[in-house]
């Protein structure tokens, strides 16, 4: 069987896997994606970066649709490294307007009709005022919702987790750091 799959074209591969298996029973119940590569899928098909960023935020709207379909809690979109900042200003600003144009009402309005809560991750003070605001109405109004989480990562590194992880221990008072103890400060 194996031969065969691997003799198929991929549409017919993917149709095969589809019909086959119980996604309900594989699927984990945390999902996390870093969103990388759209601006080369672009760039390899002649098209501009912004063209691959706009098709990975349509990939993304469907990816979060098969997710609650299918009963996965959380969703984690990495979307917005801080080494991002280092991209042209205006593929940063594309970038950026991608977020205003997912947080709509028409969106909020589907993401609440599904039970689906919004939060974003990491340190989203970077960002503009209007777009900080975006993002905490975003989550404010779907705070409340509890069939899915989608978390989007932004302006995140994991240098900074463990250095924000830690100072919120020194905080806290310090004693002796065991694993368990630090997990509870990322």
């Amino acid at each position: 069987m194996w031969n065969l799959l691997f003799g198929l074209n991929h549409s017919v591969r993917a149709r095969f896997w589809r019909e086959k298996i119980n996604w309900n029973a594989v699927l984990p119940r945390h999902i996390a994606i870093m969103m990388d590569g759209n601006g080369r899928w672009a760039t390899r098909r002649g098209l501009p970066r912004t063209a691959g960023h706009f098709a990975g935020m349509q990939t993304m709207r469907r990816t979060i649709r098969f997710c609650r379909k299918n009963n996965v809690e959380f969703l984690t979109l990495y979307a917005f490294s801080t080494e991002n900042w280092k991209r042209p200003r205006a593929e940063i600003d594309y970038i950026i307007s991608l977020i205003h144009e997912f947080i709509t009402d028409d969106t909020l309005d589907e993401m609440n009709r599904n039970k689906i809560r919004i939060n974003f991750i990491g340190d989203i003070s970077r960002f503009s005022a209007e777009t900080q605001d975006m993002m905490r109405h975003a989550a404010a109004l779907t705070k409340s919702n509890t069939d899915m989480t989608v978390n989007f990562a932004v302006n995140y590194c994991g240098r900074s987790e463990i250095i924000h992880a830690l100072k919120s221990y020194l905080k806290d008072g310090a004693h002796e750091l065991t694993e368990e103890e630090f997990e509870r400060f990322l």
